[in-house]
């Protein structure tokens, strides 16, 4: 069962004391610096689907970018529409309240340079069926950006930072395991870096890169020195320097790949 839109409209007030801490700030900078690798010169059109209260989408309308934030909450949408308006970004950030999977009879013709999806695919029931709506929306040679949780560091996160080898073992032992997210209260799927790859070149998008966003954070125990400005910069340039390399990339919270739709490039 994909998630309902009242869960995550019924947290906004959590979801947003969350995006506040260092950590998801931290999470937000690495995403943009591992998709600025990838980004032609010029104003893109950008679809963030599933773009919540436009964390990720408003600094692609700051930087001149046409985002279109799509999602089926709707004060999620309120909220990002509000930060727009207050940022003077009302012009370059047009919301549209809509299903992932319902994105494509709700677009028609209409086709982007850049679509993110960051944090949906493990609250959807057709992880597959979403991407290939995604992929059906792209140019030819358009990029999709795909984040979700890694499910080695949730093992690895149970043993070490919770100190609970029993939970480890479980979550080892059978991949289909779900996790309950603290924010939204609800329950998320894991999906492997391999399903992922294979559900991309499915949907005739080739993988051109694979990163790990907080290969280090989540493994630090001490919340309170991430705080602190010298050692947050510090943290910030070893993630970075980390998030495209073997093998830490393969133990990081999340995993961020991006993906190229066949034909012409950008």
């Amino acid at each position: 069962m994909t998630t309902p839109p009242e869960a995550f409209d019924a947290h906004l007030a959590a979801w947003k004391e969350a995006q506040a801490r260092p950590w998801m700030q931290l999470r937000y900078r690495i995403a943009r610096a591992n998709l600025a690798r990838h980004l032609p010169d010029g104003p893109l059109q950008v679809l963030d689907a599933g773009g919540g209260n436009g964390a990720d989408a408003l600094p692609l309308a700051a930087a001149g970018h046409q985002v279109t934030l799509a999602d089926y909450a709707v004060a999620m949408l309120t909220e990002a529409r509000q930060a727009a308006s207050n940022a003077g970004l009302a012009d370059h950030l047009t919301t549209l309240q809509s299903t992932i999977i319902d994105l494509p009879a709700q677009l028609g013709p209409v086709r982007f340079d850049l679509i993110l999806c960051h944090n949906v695919v493990q609250y959807m029931a057709d992880g597959a069926g979403m991407i290939r709506a995604l992929a059906g929306l792209l140019r030819p040679g358009g990029l999709l950006s795909l984040i979700t949780i890694n499910p080695i560091s949730e093992v690895l996160r149970a043993a070490i930072v919770a100190a609970d080898p029993a939970a480890a073992q479980a979550l080892l032992a059978d991949p289909a395991l779900t996790i309950r997210t603290v924010v939204f209260d609800t329950e998320v799927r894991r999906y492997d870096l391999a399903t992922l790859q294979d559900w991309l070149t499915e949907a005739g998008l080739t993988p051109v890169a694979h990163y790990g966003i907080r290969c280090v954070n989540d493994y630090l125990i001490d919340n309170t020195r991430k705080a602190e400005p010298a050692f947050a910069a510090a943290l910030e340039a070893l993630e970075l320097a980390l998030s495209g390399r073997d093998p830490y990339r393969q133990i990081a919270r999340g995993t961020h790949l991006i993906a190229r739709r066949n034909g012409a490039t950008l």
